[in-house]
């Protein structure tokens, strides 16, 4: 774990010396534990530490608690400072390209409503950044447009200048609300949206899905938006796909490619799930509480998926190189037990 210790502290000691120190300390126990459960990291914190179980769990609850650690814009700065020097150290992003942030609604239960931004990383994706809301208990008691204008304000401001960025969202995102806030915003978009719209292409007006009857790039007007649109038109055997996007000069089976790369968001969620860290079973119905102990855990997966590309798709050519210390590095890796468990599940 000293590895992951020296990442922690070199993106994260700016939290202040006991906030980063304890915030460390349990990223770490985190990881070791692949568990959303406080007593499961505390256990492992323990373990790792030397310090008995009612100290680690005390201390926990202790920094979930601490008013002095926040998870705001100057914490972001960090965690997505990180992502990107781990990203473009595996050679995975590049200065001044695109980068395509997924954005999705997950959800605990019917405790907490979460935005999530992450970012493609091999076969799966990473968070990035997220805000939460108390669930609705009833229609109509929370305002969408004030969330993702929050979200997507406190994203770009966070965000490195040295990229550019496009937002990928589905069905549930292809409106015209959030559509004009990317614009309002400075992102690029593409999004998927649904085929029933009616517009104006080629001097006929008409609904979309009658109207667009051949794959390809269309310029349209959508009635209602009173907007002048490019739309992204595929079908597959699973169905057919309609995107709007404003990327200057995108070709139509790039579109599909880059839409497609979105479902990989779902694998986050699920590592974060059901198939991971659990965040559905935690007993944790304090928003504060909450949002600290997720923002750890997003950390956590971050550095296990990033080791997992490593080693998955890095060290094999590695290794084949480097075959007196071959023996050495594998037999290293195979005592992290609940690490490598963790990247079977994951890969």
């Amino acid at each position: 774990m000293g590895v992951i210790i020296n990442i922690l502290k070199r993106y994260f000691s700016n939290l202040g010396v006991a906030v980063s120190k304890s915030f460390i300390r349990y990223t770490s126990g985190a990881i070791s534990a692949c568990s959303f459960s406080t007593h499961e990291i505390a256990r492992h914190v323990s373990k790792e530490t030397g310090y008995d179980f009612n100290t680690s769990e005390k201390g926990l609850n202790y920094l979930l608690s601490n008013n002095n650690f926040q998870i705001d814009d100057h914490y972001w700065r960090s965690h997505i400072n990180m992502v990107f020097d781990l990203l473009s150290e595996q050679q995975l992003i590049t200065d001044g390209q695109k980068v395509y942030i997924q954005v999705d609604f997950t959800s605990n239960e019917d405790y907490f409503l979460i935005l999530s931004a992450s970012v493609i990383v091999n076969n799966r994706s990473v968070p990035l950044y997220f805000t939460m809301r108390n669930y609705p208990k009833r229609k109509y008691q929370y305002d969408h447009k004030k969330m993702e204008m929050a979200f997507l304000k406190g994203l770009k401001h966070a965000l490195s200048k040295k990229y550019s960025y496009v937002i990928v969202a589905d069905r549930g995102f292809g409106n015209e609300r959030f559509i004009s806030l990317c614009q309002e915003i400075g992102f690029e978009y593409l999004i998927r949206i649904t085929p029933n719209l009616k517009i104006s292409c080629n001097n006929q007006e008409g609904i979309m899905e009658s109207m667009c009857n051949d794959d390809g790039i269309y310029d349209c007007e959508v009635t209602n938006w009173k907007k002048r649109m490019t739309l992204y038109k595929s079908s597959n055997e699973q169905g057919e796909w309609y995107l709007f996007s404003n990327i200057a000069g995108l070709d139509h089976k790039e579109a599909v490619v880059i839409y497609k790369d979105r479902f990989k968001i779902e694998k986050c969620f699920q590592d974060l799930k059901s198939s991971g860290f659990n965040i559905e079973k935690s007993k944790i119905s304090k928003y504060a509480n909450y949002k600290k102990l997720l923002a750890i855990i997003m950390v956590a997966h971050v550095l296990l998926v990033m080791i997992g590309h490593l080693i998955v798709v890095k060290l094999p050519q590695f290794l084949k190189n480097s075959a007196l210390m071959a023996d050495a590095i594998l037999a290293s890796l195979l005592s992290e037990e609940r690490l490598v468990s963790y990247l079977q599940k994951s890969n």
